[in-house]
């Protein structure tokens, strides 16, 4: 599934990504990507984000 999006927000090897539908994701990021650029990308193009959980230190 092919999907279309704006990029928000830059990091050295991320670009989060923004679709229509206000889904948003973190892709591999490009050489030639820029804050506000549309992009194209697949689902392998997707880094999938990981769940962190805080401990109570009391």
């Amino acid at each position: 599934m092919k999907y279309h999006g704006m990029v928000i927000s830059l990091t050295k090897s991320k670009a989060i990504v923004t679709t229509n539908d206000l889904q948003c994701f973190f892709i591999k990021r490009n050489d030639t990507d820029y804050i506000g650029k549309i992009v194209e990308f697949t689902e392998k193009d997707i880094i999938l984000a990981k769940s962190y959980r805080l401990r109570n230190s009391g």
